[in-house]
């Protein structure tokens, strides 16, 4: 079982940074059931919340300044217990579940874009950007956009979530393939490690050959 604290762990890359980042980030790792995932954490954004159980994990981010309840922008990551142990879950199935999600929420404003898989990620990833130009029951009117990544693990599904918001609009909000695909770069390299016996926050196994 997960305690009910805060798991991501942050490591600091002073020595270099990869050619394709142009900003400061964070490697962050976060030890989630069967697996630790670890990601390029842009430096801009600040942990928030964090709810674990047994089958479940959740984490949000949002850049500093900013609160749970009132964002610009959210990095999320999520955690699904055995979920990668049912036949029928594919990553392609569970990327639509989401999909069909964010469009039943808003069927006259939705929007979507596939960015498939980038060069060099495995087969256990599916990538979309999912969009409502107004979201439903929201009590400020106000369009959302979302890099959705999904990742197969050895048992588990896990999730990495980039979302923004904006003013509302009446129709679908028009995706920028070129501006997904930046956030999805800057997210990289995303990756799963099986844990090392023994071996404590940050992982170092897991952050070898970034």
């Amino acid at each position: 079982m997960i305690r009910p604290a805060l798991l991501l762990v942050f490591a600091v890359l002073c020595a270099r940074r990869p050619a394709w980042a142009d900003e400061p980030h964070i490697w962050a790792t976060y030890p989630v059931f069967a697996q630790i995932i670890a990601l390029s954490y842009p430096a801009e954004f600040m942990p928030v919340t964090e709810n674990a159980n047994d089958r479940s994990y959740l984490q949000e981010s949002v850049l500093k300044g900013e609160t749970a309840d009132n964002w610009s922008q959210m990095l999320t990551v999520t955690g699904a217990r055995g979920a990668a142990l049912r036949p029928d879950r594919t990553p392609e199935n569970v990327a639509g579940y989401f999909a069909n999600q964010y469009k039943s929420h808003c069927p006259e404003s939705h929007s979507a874009a596939d960015l498939g898989s980038a060069d060099g990620e495995p087969s256990n990833t599916r990538v979309l950007v999912l969009s409502c130009g107004t979201v439903p029951g929201s009590t400020v009117p106000h369009r959302e956009a979302m890099l959705l990544i999904v990742l197969k693990g050895r048992e588990d599904y896990y999730t990495v979530q980039w979302a923004t918001r904006g003013p509302a609009q009446a129709t679908p909000v028009e995706l920028s393939r070129g501006e997904w695909m930046e956030r999805w770069r800057r997210l990289q390299p995303i990756k799963l490690c099986d844990p090392v016996p023994g071996e404590s926050p940050p992982y170092p196994s897991c952050l070898s050959g970034k």
